[in-house]
């Protein structure tokens, strides 16, 4: 899968970069900068880390935007609801089909 360096969703234009330093103490490796439509990846080169991680991250990122959008992630806090482990687990879902996913030639 190729992640893209921009993309638009509801309207606004979100720019994908990378940064070697991303990762934090709970292994985080990517954020979803809603106020500046921005995606910032751990750049998985650097890290020699597998390319199915930074797609997960990418899809995870993606998901925080789309539940921000919907006003999700403020519902779901209020109910003190993980909102990370349920992006995590749509996210990998996504991820999966969009992997392997066979495709008719014709």
């Amino acid at each position: 899968m190729k992640i893209p360096k921009k993309f638009k969703l509801f309207g606004q234009e979100i720019t994908v970069n990378y940064r070697a330093d991303l990762e934090d103490a709970t292994g985080n490796t990517g954020e979803a900068r809603l106020k500046t439509n921005e995606i910032t990846l751990q750049d998985f080169k650097t890290n020699k880390r597998p390319k199915s991680q930074q797609e997960q991250a990418f899809w995870h990122e993606v998901l925080h935007f789309i539940m921000w959008e919907f006003g999700y992630e403020q519902q779901l806090e209020k109910l003190n609801i993980d909102t990370e482990q349920m992006v995590n687990n749509i996210a990998n879902g996504i991820h999966q089909i969009l992997v392997t996913s066979v495709n008719d030639s014709n």
